[in-house]
């Protein structure tokens, strides 16, 4: 199967390596041509849960410039993988995949959060539109080296359905055949008929997880030890919890019990925001909480808890992020 990843951060990076360890030739697009020009000359370092380090040589591709085509070539894949942050899902980016979904490609989101699905289905359609939620745990330690923090699962389905059976896609096998791909390279997969509880378990998982861990530094496992950060966190769920109702989003009767084992299960691991905020980079808040506050608005549910949050993780980006949803 032909896949083209967009984007070259830790998921980016794990997706190729993983794909190439198992035998498959992944296209990786990078956003800087200096990440693409460093893969090209010294290949993909991928090290494993298991201590195991492997380079590849992979196939990269800078992705940018006006004659973009050019840049992933005539040839289009059957898969393109979207790994980038909602941060970078440009007027651009979401053009260029539509170009894809017409020439007959599957697109593929791993986003956080929510919103974007709808706004890349308004250019690409809904025909061709997947969605993935993944508990796959990695760390981007250089624009080449990926570590693999924590094996997990990932969900598969079409990005926006009504809940019924899934279509006639799964039907000529083009999902169980990504799949079966995908396992093939080591990850664990379900194919679900409807996303849409899925996309909502990931998104009380983040809005738990991640804003608390960037507020206090942390890595995820420390979160539950002290009583008054468990009091924030349950702050948080019980409100992300009435929204998600509110959008008719059935949440698992254990899923209080699931964020607490996602703690413990990825104990080491820093959140993408908070190595964002390490980082001084633009955070993923907008997409997480601040759609929760946005929706919990129009269904006049009060969220304090979220919002404060939301605003100190505002207050700690860099001054040319993009504006407040407050």
């Amino acid at each position: 199967m032909n896949i083209h990843i967009m984007g070259g951060g830790s998921l980016g990076l794990l997706l190729a390596g993983a794909l190439r360890y198992s035998g498959q030739n992944p296209v990786l697009i990078t956003r800087t041509s200096y990440q693409s020009v460093m893969l090209a000359d010294d290949g993909l370092l991928l090290e494993d849960t298991d201590g195991g380090a492997h380079i590849f040589p992979i196939e990269s591709r800078f992705f940018g410039g006006e004659d973009w085509v050019r840049n992933i070539g005539d040839f289009f894949p059957d898969w393109v993988f979207v790994a980038l942050k909602q941060a970078d899902l440009s007027a651009d980016i979401i053009e260029r995949l539509a170009l894809y979904a017409k020439s007959g490609s599957n697109i593929l989101c791993f986003q956080n959060g929510i919103g974007h699905l709808e706004r890349i289905a308004e250019r690409t359609g809904r025909k061709r539109l997947f969605a993935a939620v993944t508990t796959e745990g990695a760390k981007r330690i250089s624009p080449r080296q990926v570590l693999h923090t924590g094996r997990g699962l990932t969900k598969v389905g079409k990005a926006l359905s009504d809940g019924k059976d899934l279509d006639v896609d799964e039907e000529n096998g083009v999902l169980q055949r990504l799949k079966e791909d995908l396992q093939q390279a080591g990850f664990t997969v379900e194919l679900h008929a409807d996303m849409k509880n899925a996309i909502w378990e990931k998104l009380l998982i983040n809005a738990v997880i991640n804003p608390l861990t960037g507020i206090f530094r942390i890595p995820n496992g420390k979160l539950p030890e002290q009583p008054e950060r468990m009091l924030l966190m349950k702050g948080l769920y019980e409100e992300g919890k009435q929204v998600a109702a509110s959008e008719g989003a059935v949440l698992p009767d254990h899923h209080w019990d699931t964020i607490l084992e996602v703690c413990a299960n990825t104990a080491n691991n820093k959140s993408s925001m908070l190595q964002d905020i390490e980082r001084n980079h633009k955070t993923e808040i907008e997409w997480i909480s601040g759609e929760l506050i946005r929706l919990a608005g129009n269904s006049g549910i009060h969220t304090p808890v979220t919002t404060t949050v939301y605003r100190i993780i505002r207050g700690l980006e860099p001054q040319n992020a993009r504006p407040s949803a407050l």
